[in-house]
């Protein structure tokens, strides 16, 4: 395999580098925002700063793959972004504090659900047994497990979430299901009814759905190189359209920090403005369309490799993998 592919041009690695810039740039305003609240934080404020720093790990973490030649990686990453994007956008359209508090109990009633299949007399129990190779109550010791239960469910039935509680009951009841997502709490049971609801079906429609194919591997075919008649794995690491990547992580960044900003820190909005003018030359939500007419593009273009590849049958597989 030629080198070069594991080479970033100029531009783009300008562009990567302005994306980790941003990254610690954002990291440390956020940072200043917290630390200028007095007293307790409040929940309104925490959930959406939480989605958000969520958000900008993915980020960062693009960052680092697409440095070290693992482009591939950063496709499912950018996945994760986009729905913390979605639902950072959800919660801060409307009813912010109501909506904090339903993530916030939406948490705590996963991770009781997660352990109380560590108790013996849980239907999975046996399932659970096999798997880990001895018995729970041996490596799990029952009093252990209900300490945790029994402090998660103080967390659920704090005062301040007694409302919430409520209508999180009668949903569920409604429904009738024994598990409900938390933003169901106001009409929207999936991803998709939240996405529509922000104005963001677009994006669901092309990227969440694109870069879902990566997180439940639905798009194995494409690992495939068709080159006079011979079929190849393509190679491990290897640069395809890093810029894409990195102006769809850049967008959604800035467009997730500037969205918090202009909704809890106001004042902190035109100092983020400027320097994405001054360090960077450019606000990046001017990118997604050009970045998302290449996406589909190399889309179109594995549809044409893989009728090539039927067409011609394998030939022969060539391991080329660095």
């Amino acid at each position: 395999m030629n080198i070069q592919r594991h080479l970033l041009d100029y531009k783009t690695e300008k562009n990567l580098n302005e994306l980790g810039d941003m990254v610690v740039f954002i990291e440390n305003m956020m940072e200043e925002c917290m630390n200028q609240i007095d007293g307790n934080v409040p929940n309104e404020v925490v959930i959406p700063m939480l989605i958000h720093r969520h958000l900008l790990q993915k980020a960062d973490s693009i960052h680092a793959n697409i440095d070290v030649g693992t482009e591939d990686a950063s496709k499912a990453i950018m996945r994760t972004l986009i729905e913390n994007y979605i639902y950072l956008a959800y919660i801060l359209h409307s009813k912010t504090d109501e909506k904090s508090k339903a993530y916030y109990l939406g948490w705590y009633k996963s991770l009781k659900a997660e352990l109380l299949k560590f108790k013996s007399d849980h239907k999975k129990s046996p399932i659970i047994n096999s798997f880990l190779g001895g018995e729970l109550d041996h490596l799990f010791p029952g009093e252990s497990v209900q300490v945790e239960i029994d402090w998660v469910d103080k967390k659920i039935k704090a005062p301040w979430l007694k409302e919430i509680n409520k209508k999180w009951n009668k949903v569920q009841r409604r429904t009738n299901r024994s598990f409900i997502n938390w933003h169901a709490l106001f009409g929207h049971p999936k991803i998709r009814h939240v996405a529509v609801s922000v104005g963001m079906e677009a994006e669901y429609e092309t990227l969440y759905s694109i870069y879902s194919q990566e997180t439940h591997s639905t798009n194995a075919m494409r690992l495939l190189e068709h080159r006079d008649g011979i079929s190849y794995f393509k190679p491990l690491r290897a640069y395809e359209d890093p810029d894409t990547i990195i102006s769809m992580a850049s967008t959604y960044l800035w467009r997730a920090t500037d969205l918090t900003l202009k909704k809890l820190f106001p004042e902190k909005q035109s100092a983020f403005h400027l320097y994405s003018i001054n360090k960077q030359g450019r606000l990046h939500d001017e990118e997604e369309k050009e970045a998302l007419q290449r996406l589909l593009f190399l889309l179109n273009k594995y549809k044409c490799l893989l009728l090539k590849y039927e067409e011609h049958n394998v030939i022969g597989i060539c391991f080329d993998i660095f």
